[in-house]
């Protein structure tokens, strides 16, 4: 079990980087890129609160109906993230 924790606690670390690589990149100002980063960076953040939740807080113990009820939650909430950025840019 400790070593399924170590793994994916390098996963959210590999995620936050990707985050952070991409929006750095973004930074120059492209509205395209500007697009991009912001799916890559609401991507990385629902891997990150689905592995969060499954492996630290023991959904992945839970049935298929939560699992499918949280999913579904982080995906209206990060599109609504998504949304809320789209009207701003």
């Amino acid at each position: 079990m400790q070593r399924t924790l170590f793994i994916v606690w390098a996963v959210l670390v590999g995620l936050t980087v990707i985050s952070a690589v991409t929006a750095l990149e973004a930074s120059s100002g492209s509205t395209s890129s500007g697009w991009i980063a912001a799916t890559v960076a609401l991507g990385a953040a629902y891997l990150k609160a689905a592995a969060v939740l499954r492996y630290f807080l023991g959904l992945g113990r839970a049935g298929a109906g939560w699992n499918g009820v949280f999913s579904g939650i982080l995906l209206v909430i990060l599109g609504g993230v998504l949304a809320a950025w789209a009207f701003t840019a």
